[in-house]
């Protein structure tokens, strides 16, 4: 069992990790893994299900809450990956959460969405925003799939709003006509 980094990693590509079983050897990418301990981690986890899947042994999965997917989606994606990230933490810190609260991720349902976006809409905020929100929400359910935390994305079920109402209608100054069509 082992650990080799070729070369200085890179943000996508990850930490190789390799291990021996029996009679079989496996090699492949830690994707996300940015160091040895990272892909150490990933390789203990890839060890462990390999085993338990040789032996038939099923594994009991915690159930996960809303609340505690959010911090994760804050701590380990967004903070890392966007530099929005603040604007996500406010909107699941001051919206989300307090929907959703402590309801476990199988509870989540796409009927619950759909009652939270009408909620969202009738304190009067736009669709645009509530897009906004359920974007987010999609990517955090992604991500619990992608992490073994959840069995399916309800988020992907709902529709998101037309957002054609929403576009602005102006008139362009000369210079910005010039820039389009050089021609005139």
């Amino acid at each position: 069992m082992g650990v080799l980094t070729r070369g200085k990693p890179k943000l996508d590509t990850g930490q190789l990790i390799t291990t021996t079983q029996v009679e079989k050897r496996i090699q492949r990418v830690a994707k996300g893994a940015q160091t040895r301990q990272e892909a150490m981690i990933a390789l203990h986890n890839a060890v462990r299900k390999e085993f338990f899947k040789s032996q038939g042994i099923k594994e009991e999965k915690r159930p996960v809450c809303f609340e505690e997917l959010a911090d994760l989606y804050v701590e380990n994606y967004a903070k890392l990956n966007k530099e929005s990230w603040k604007d996500d933490r406010y909107r699941i810190e001051a919206y989300m959460k307090p929907f959703f609260g402590d309801l476990e991720l199988h509870n989540v349902t796409p009927l619950l969405i759909e009652k939270y976006r009408a909620k969202r809409l009738k304190k009067g905020v736009s669709k645009s925003t509530v897009n906004r929100e359920a974007s987010i929400m999609k990517k955090m359910f992604n991500l619990a799939i992608d992490w073994n935390i959840a069995e399916e994305n309800p988020v992907q079920k709902v529709k998101l709003f037309s957002e054609k109402d929403t576009m602005k209608e102006r008139i362009l100054t000369e210079k910005e006509e010039a820039y389009i069509n050089p021609k005139v």
